[in-house]
């Protein structure tokens, strides 16, 4: 399918959104995405802000997942993912692909997609994924991104009981609702990431 100009451009905002993190793999370098361009007839060019201070325009289909440092950029990071890789209810990932295939290459819920975005295995909110300690940092990243989350929809507010948990409402009322949709889902991670 050819896509146009405009078409092609909209793909990759919606991939790489803006304050996104990524890596591109033959320069070695991981940074943040800060903007995007038409380059040439259908294509389009990705601006990325790299940790070492340097701006590069990339072409999209060069860049790889980067894990996320701050909440909006997990956040932003979940809606790239499953943009690019497509979303699932019912289950945190495609278990008929992963383990064979890296999470960051699955098809993934809500919860998946922000926990392999701030780094973790997909199934952290089960309870059964193997961490060590140096995973409790990213657990509590994913944690706060996931309630940042649960807030933008208004599952929860700052009155909410300690009780009362925003993956679960994430999970059982919000992400596997009847006719809930993966345009619906990006939309809601990318809005909550920017104002996160």
């Amino acid at each position: 399918m050819t896509h146009t100009s405009a078409e092609r451009l909209a793909q990759v905002q919606n991939h790489w959104p803006v304050g996104s993190r990524a890596r591109h793999p033959y320069l070695g370098l991981t940074g943040t995405v800060v903007g995007h361009a038409r380059d040439h007839e259908r294509s389009a060019l990705v601006l990325m802000h790299f940790d070492n201070g340097q701006d590069h325009w990339m072409r999209a289909e060069r860049l790889q997942f980067a894990i996320g440092r701050t909440t909006r950029q997990v956040l932003l990071g979940a809606a790239g993912l499953i943009a690019r890789n497509g979303w699932m209810a019912g289950d945190c990932v495609d278990y008929d692909a992963y383990p064979d295939t890296p999470a960051h290459l699955c098809p993934l819920c809500t919860l998946g997609a922000i926990a392999v975005a701030a780094g973790l295995p997909p199934h952290l909110w089960d309870g059964d994924a193997e961490l060590d300690e140096l995973d409790e940092a990213r657990v509590v990243l994913a944690a706060a991104a996931t309630n940042n989350l649960a807030l933008h929809l208004g599952l929860i507010n700052q009155q909410t009981p300690a009780t009362v948990h925003a993956h679960d409402l994430i999970s059982e009322v919000w992400n596997d609702a009847p006719g809930q949709t993966a345009e619906l889902v990006i939309s809601a991670l990318a809005q909550a990431g920017r104002v996160s």
